[in-house]
């Protein structure tokens, strides 16, 4: 009887929390922000800690070089965290047969780190070398639309948030166990963004997320949390 009287508690609750995330999912406004009325006064740094990405990386790069968003308003650094495979090699080839023209703008590379701290290293790494006052974190093995920083920028500027997380989807799936994978993640994304809306938030993902470079040193950055893997 007690168990059954816990299991139906228990439900009742997960219930109501998942009613709850829905309805601020619903709930939360839908930007109408444009990109076309962008001011120069916004330079804006990505920064793209990168780890055994051979396979993706030379997607992700061309997806940077076809961005909408100025080129001289926007720079590229990119930490190779510890690569074991040609990652490094395939950033410096696409480098050496892209970027030699000014107008593609700046773009950094940091070929190695002293430290084996990893992920949140490499982001600190780069956020420290950094030149501009809004930062945007995303990950290697992910693509991005033409208008991705336009977007992010049009929304910053608009808002004046010190701080945008933004959502991220998997690839459509192809068995049982992506779609379980899609399912799991989309919750995840569901219950940041849920979460957010009721001022409590709770988690974001690192692949795409923005915050002023100032905001970042406010903080201290990772100071306390260098000792978890995760929490970048």
């Amino acid at each position: 009887m007690i168990i059954s009287l816990i299991i139906i508690i228990s439900t009742s609750f997960y219930c109501l929390g998942v009613f709850l995330l829905y309805w601020a999912w619903n709930k939360i406004p839908t930007s109408d922000t444009q990109s076309g009325s962008l001011t120069d006064e916004i330079f804006v740094s990505i920064i793209l800690p990168v780890r055994n990405e051979a396979k993706n990386i030379n997607l992700l790069l061309q997806d940077l070089l076809e961005q909408d968003f100025p080129k001289k308003n926007f720079e590229v650094v990119i930490i190779n965290d510890h690569s074991e495979d040609t990652t490094l090699d395939k950033i410096i080839s696409f480098s050496n047969e892209y970027l030699k023209e000014e107008s593609m703008g700046d773009w950094l590379i940091v070929s190695s780190l002293d430290s084996e701290w990893g992920k949140k290293q490499a982001l600190y790494k780069g956020i420290l070398l950094a030149k501009g006052n809004l930062i945007i974190t995303t990950d290697g093995d992910v693509r991005l639309s033409k208008k991705w920083i336009s977007t992010i920028v049009a929304f910053y500027q608009e808002k004046g948030a010190k701080f945008i997380s933004a959502p991220v989807a998997l690839d459509l799936p192809q068995n049982v166990f992506e779609k379980m994978q899609v399912i799991e993640f989309g919750s995840l994304v569901g219950t940041g963004a849920g979460t957010l809306f009721w001022g409590l938030p709770t988690m974001c993902n690192g692949a795409n997320i923005a915050f002023e470079k100032a905001v970042f040193e406010e903080v201290r950055g990772y100071e306390g949390n260098w000792h978890i893997a995760s929490g970048d």
